[in-house]
């Protein structure tokens, strides 16, 4: 059950695309050293904000395999928890940058944590996960107020 849902996540979305768009400036995500030189900050961002959770979970994990536990916990993030992909995609972003654990139930506490919290776009996700990365610095708790992030790029 759980392997045609793994599938059905892997095909391409039927129907039309949704509409790409750029991130404004100062919610870009800073290009983590693996992709240096591959893209530019805008690129990045634009990647983030517009391609599938799964192509994104890939080349963060190339040129290794997904782990099948990292996979299905975020297939769970997308069917269960119904997150966008961008929202996803930032939590990736988050998670390499700041070299947080991969363990299903780590990824499934944060997914549910960002639902709770009903966080839909790049720009909320990015606010908010720069809000925990202050919090785990000393800098206060997390902020979720996407029309207000206190910084331009994500530290680790």
């Amino acid at each position: 059950r759980v392997e045609s849902r793994m599938a059905a996540a892997r095909e391409p979305e039927e129907g039309p695309p949704s509409a790409e768009r750029d991130v404004p400036e100062m919610y870009w995500l800073d290009v983590p050293e693996q992709f240096a030189g591959q893209c530019d900050v805008r690129q990045y961002n634009y990647m983030l904000a517009n391609e599938r959770y799964t192509r994104v979970l890939k080349l963060f994990f190339e040129p290794s395999a997904v782990p099948p536990a990292v996979e299905e916990a975020f297939l769970t993030m997308s069917v269960n928890y119904k997150l966008p992909d961008e929202v996803i995609n930032v939590m990736i972003h988050y998670i390499r940058v700041n070299d947080l654990d991969w363990k299903r139930k780590y990824l499934d506490a944060i997914a549910a944590h960002v639902a709770g919290k009903r966080i839909r776009t790049f720009e909320h996700a990015v606010a908010y996960f720069r809000g925990t990365a202050q919090g785990r610095n000393g800098a206060g708790g997390p902020s979720v107020a996407a029309d207000a992030p206190t910084e331009r790029i994500m530290r680790p």
